[in-house]
């Protein structure tokens, strides 16, 4: 339960940053759960295979929902990659 609580206090840490207000990625909690939003093209990402996005109604679409924790690192290392394409 320890990890949970990690996750939480990190999530929170991370929606205060200049980072995650100025990116076009928001983090939603769906059914408990927690997954990152594109917001322009609308799609989830895959929180196994960061490099993919999927719609709602995908068969992968399962694999954009996790812990808090989870969230937050890919989250981070999405942010990275973008950078990085500039």
């Amino acid at each position: 339960m320890w990890i949970f609580n990690i996750g939480l206090r990190k999530l929170e840490k991370l929606v205060q940053t200049e980072m995650y207000k100025n990116s076009d990625y928001r983090i939603q909690r769906v059914n408990g759960k927690y997954g990152i939003l594109h917001k322009p093209s609308g799609k989830y990402v895959d929180l196994v295979n960061t490099f993919h996005e999927w719609e709602h109604d995908d068969k992968f679409f399962k694999d954009c929902f996790g812990c808090a924790y989870t969230v937050v690192k890919v989250f981070k290392t999405k942010e990275i990659n973008i950078e990085k394409t500039y």
